[in-house]
């Protein structure tokens, strides 16, 4: 069993995000809520480069020490949904009993590769304190 987690600096970037697209919003939310209770797209979601339905899954591979993935989905129209979904994963070990999954932050499609954007420069600084 893998315990998930959404961050708080989540909201922070969906408070954001809704002032200029408060559907995408709700597109985010609702593909976290898929997350929190699909127990098998949580297994799916450390399978690098694997299409499950809408969702592909990406390591991050400048971030591997840190097992930060990108989660892509596609919209009804087969479209790229406009934001990235970024995850950490730590396994047992290192005082860590039980593996978890953290949901870091949620980045516009345009800047999901640059790890200089605001919000993926919090979940760096957020991770290194969990």
């Amino acid at each position: 069993m893998v315990r998930f987690a959404i961050d708080e600096g989540v909201y922070e970037d969906l408070a954001l995000i809704n002032q200029s697209d408060p559907k995408a919003v709700g597109r985010v939310l609702s593909v976290l809520q898929q997350l929190e209770t699909d127990d098998d797209l949580k297994d799916r979601l450390l399978q690098q480069g694997t299409w499950f339905g809408p969702f592909h899954i990406l390591l991050i591979e400048s971030q591997r020490k840190r097992n930060f993935w990108r989660l892509k989905t596609i919209d009804s129209d087969d479209a790229f949904f406009g934001y990235r979904i970024i995850y950490a994963f730590r396994p047992v070990g290192a005082g860590n009993r039980i593996p978890w999954i953290r949901v870091m932050a949620v980045i516009p499609r345009s800047d999901a590769y640059n790890e200089q954007h605001r919000s993926f420069q919090r979940a760096i600084q957020r991770y290194d304190l969990l």
